[in-house]
């Protein structure tokens, strides 16, 4: 990272460690993971993520690269997950501020349960994000 700490302020410092007890939080997911890339309708759309080797846990990051043409922006369908598995996915903090507020997806607050087939295949709506913004998702299987 190419940041001069000096110049940080409180609030920065304060970002910069939510941001590194989540990469603590995940790094066995982040480091042992399959990495995969979704295949969105959505050209300005990007979606890559990390799942566990057992299904059961992902982390994908959805990014937004141009202004969308669309509204909504479309689904997101969430690869590589356990197809007869079901999920709850949730957008993750700190990675997670489009989620809240009068644009947000229907599932932004309480997020979703759904089969790793509907995640895959239909997928979730995508909130509405600007240009180089991103929305971390977490899908965790459900006992």
């Amino acid at each position: 990272m190419e940041w001069d700490l000096r110049v940080a302020s409180a609030a920065d410092f304060a970002a910069l460690r939510e941001w590194i007890a989540l990469h603590k939080e995940l790094r066995a997911l982040l480091h042992s993971g399959d990495v995969v890339h979704g295949d969105l309708g959505n050209p300005v759309l990007q979606l890559d993520g990390v799942v566990a080797p057992d299904r059961r846990d992902a982390l994908y990051r959805l990014s937004a690269l141009d202004l969308t043409v669309t509204w909504p922006p479309g689904r997101v369908p969430l690869p590589g997950l356990e197809p007869d598995l079901l999920y709850h996915v949730t957008a993750q903090p700190p990675g997670d501020a489009v989620t809240h507020g009068p644009w947000s997806p229907p599932w932004g607050d309480d997020g979703v349960r759904l089969t790793g087939r509907v995640l895959g295949e239909v997928g979730i709506q995508s909130p509405l994000l600007g240009v180089d913004q991103l929305v971390l998702l977490r899908a965790r299987a459900v006992e």
